[in-house]
């Protein structure tokens, strides 16, 4: 992963280059505030040589005014468990299996060997809009 600080001229500031055993993915942004600024990923499988732009379907919040996305959606979340007493945010299991992601990269990167954990990507629940 390259990061660089500060506002890089003519150059993304975060890159993020995946390479996996199917094919090759690439996430850039233009700083490494990967919470607050558009990412895009590119990825190629098999013999493609070419990076091509991947679209994800978006969740159709509108984010203006420099509104952080993430913060907004979880915000969203939260508001709607508050007033629904549903639960459909991210919970303290969720932020424990995260965390056991990121502990076994690190020791991989250590050891310089692939580790095997089971920290399966939890669907969140659909959210009811806010009536506000």
């Amino acid at each position: 992963m390259h990061f660089q600080g500060g506002e890089p001229r003519g150059i993304d500031g975060f890159v993020w280059d995946i390479h996996g055993t199917d094919g090759d993915l690439r996430v850039t942004g233009p700083t490494g505030h990967t919470q607050i600024v558009p990412l895009t990923i590119k990825g190629a499988r098999e013999n493609d040589r070419v990076l091509r732009e991947i679209q994800v379907e978006g969740d159709g919040m509108d984010i203006e005014d420099g509104v952080v996305g993430n913060v907004a959606r979880i915000y969203r979340r939260l508001a709607a468990d508050l007033r629904n007493d549903t639960r459909t945010a991210p919970t303290f299991d969720d932020a424990v299996s995260l965390h056991k992601v990121l502990s076994a990269m690190e020791q991989s990167a250590q050891d310089g060997k692939r580790i095997k954990i089971s920290a399966p990507n939890r669907q969140l629940p659909e959210v009811a809009p806010l009536n506000i």
